[in-house]
């Protein structure tokens, strides 16, 4: 019998992450797309923006400095060569796997041994090439989430719908993207102006007001995500709009503060404690394909849980 079809009352947090890894169990194929994706980012070509980061570093730190904001707004120069070694050695084609609904991977846990293909030296090029592999790595995921999504509500999946689905949930997303995009700006934007226009006054006032918005935003961050943590659920179970999708998140969070909060941070505490453990393993080849495998087992059934969880909330709230 499928979930919808079952009498619904509120699950806890443990049986919809024991549901959860059985949706992902029962449906091996969509368990497979995070290891093709490892194995991609492990082993496959990469390409570098090393030229583009040196230069954009470089004059990031010139611009500054003799502006007088170096102490303000520039990182210590220890903390700025760390910054600029691991950008330079970023694979742009873990962009791939860098979006609000991408396929979940491992890669950070290993260091990639597949050949440098190229270099890009252009911000233009560069953005061009992390669009790109944005659009394939969100289309990816609205695969990867839409399967988990239709197995939860239906019991199912429906491969010719899920195709159909696919233009329409890229979409939707997409639009929550540009609008989280949006938000920082909207508010950042006159906040960084202040902040510029204080600073020729008094650079100390600068950075105290510069710290206390700081704060402020991080908690505002944190809430946020919290808020709206089953916004991808509500597109892919309840094949939502993008506001509606939004709305519903806040109002299932709101409504089960606690146990909402219960599931968000026991996956968080799971999700980071086992990539503490494949960054263990995967000190071989061997190891690298246990931690791979692993890791998509495990990301695919907390993804599943927490649609899991929304499901249930939702039918409770229609039944009441």
């Amino acid at each position: 019998m499928s979930a919808a079809q079952e009498k619904q009352t509120r699950i806890g947090v443990i049986e919809a992450l024991s549901r959860g890894f059985e949706a992902a169990a029962r449906t091996p194929w969509v368990i497979g797309l995070p290891v093709l994706l490892d194995l991609f980012l492990w082993r496959g070509p990469q390409l570098s923006a090393a030229p583009l980061v040196d230069r954009a570093l470089s004059t990031y730190a010139r611009l500054l400095v003799p502006r007088g904001l170096g102490e303000l707004a520039a990182p210590p120069p220890e903390a700025l060569e760390a910054i600029r070694e691991a950008l330079s050695r970023f694979n742009l084609f873990g962009a791939l796997a860098l979006n609000l609904v991408a396929v979940p991977s491992s890669a950070p846990a290993r260091p990639a041994l597949g050949p440098v293909v190229g270099a890009i030296e252009q911000p233009l090029p560069a953005l061009t090439v992390i669009l790109a592999l944005e659009t394939v790595g969100m289309a990816l995921g609205c695969v990867f989430l839409g399967a988990l999504g239709q197995r939860v509500r239906a019991g199912s999946v429906d491969l010719r719908a899920l195709l159909a689905s696919l233009p329409r949930f890229w979409l939707r997303f997409a639009l929550i993207v540009l609008a989280l995009l949006a938000l920082p700006l909207v508010v950042g934007l006159p906040a960084g102006l202040l902040l510029a226009a204080t600073a020729l006054l008094s650079p100390s006032v600068a950075q105290a007001i510069g710290t206390m918005v700081l704060v402020a935003a991080q908690v505002a961050t944190v809430w946020l995500a919290l808020y709206l943590f089953f916004m991808v659920d509500a597109v892919v179970v309840s094949d939502l709009g993008a506001r509606a999708a939004v709305e519903t998140s806040v109002r299932i969070v709101a409504r089960n503060f606690w146990p909402a909060l219960g599931i968000i941070l026991l996956s968080f505490v799971i999700a980071q404690g086992m990539f503490q453990v494949w960054s263990w393993i995967s000190q071989s080849d061997v190891g690298s394909l246990v931690a791979i495998a692993g890791h998509a087992y495990v990301a695919s059934g907390l993804a599943a849980a927490s649609m899991v969880f929304y499901w249930n909330r939702v039918q409770h709230e229609q039944e009441a």
